[in-house]
């Protein structure tokens, strides 16, 4: 009987669950275990992943303007960077798609006031304010002042584009007076005005800080929200 040459060979490829087994240069058995399917997200995933991104751009417009990033510092909570403030204000109110007039860009004051956009058109904003009342405020009296508007524009008319726009516009003024109206126009550039045109709202906050854009200001006007609907670049307000 003539002795067999044949070894049985056994080795293991990569993981344990990729098994082959060569017996005389043969494969007697072979076994690769199939990798899980990885599941897409779920729509409760996708829509806290979207609120996420579009408060985390606020946020990022917010932080570019140091005077902001300054109030954020101190309030509400002086353990946390100014980053994490603005996000644990304004996360749990955006929605997925846009932001809403709940959100915020400065913490509340005792010197809140009604929004100071009056009009908003393709050429720029237009901005009413004044003070008329006494208390700590009039201790402001003669410094410079800034006012600072952020824009949310959403419900874009062609849904192939991003479904929201942020941007930003300042203005610095001297010799702040309580007893002076303010009528001040924030112009539009070519590129803003562009985008106004392509979508159907637009939500604005606005705020007034006493100090320069750069500077740290110890006392602002906080203000409400206001939505308004666009119509070829015009804006009427929904309230």
């Amino acid at each position: 009987m003539a002795e067999s040459k044949k070894q049985l060979k056994i080795r293991f490829e990569g993981r344990l669950d990729n098994l082959v087994i060569n017996y005389g240069g043969k494969v007697l058995y072979s076994f690769k275990r199939e990798k899980n399917k990885e599941t897409g997200k779920t729509d409760k995933q996708k829509a806290a992943q979207a609120k996420t991104s579009i408060t985390a751009e606020l946020c990022s417009q917010i932080n570019q303007i140091p005077a902001l990033k300054y109030i954020w510092k101190k309030w509400p909570d002086k353990e946390r960077k100014p980053y994490r403030n603005m996000l644990a204000a304004n996360m749990r109110n955006a929605a997925p798609d846009h932001l809403t007039t709940k959100n915020i860009i400065t913490p509340k004051t005792q010197y809140e006031n009604m929004n100071f956009c009056k009009s908003i058109d393709a050429s720029g904003i237009n901005i009413e304010f004044g003070i008329n009342s006494t208390g700590t405020i009039e201790t402001e009296t003669g410094k410079t002042f800034s006012i600072i508007v952020i824009l949310c524009l959403f419900n874009p008319m062609d849904k192939t584009k991003q479904p929201y726009k942020i941007f930003t516009s300042c203005m610095e003024i001297e010799d702040f007076s309580i007893w002076k109206a303010y009528n001040i126009k924030l112009p539009f550039d070519a590129e803003e005005q562009k985008e106004l045109l392509a979508y159907s709202n637009c939500i604005v906050y606005n705020t007034v800080v006493f100090d320069e854009l750069a500077g740290a200001p110890r006392k602002w006007i906080s203000t409400n929200a206001l939505e308004f609907e666009l119509s070829k670049g015009e804006g009427e307000s929904k309230e």
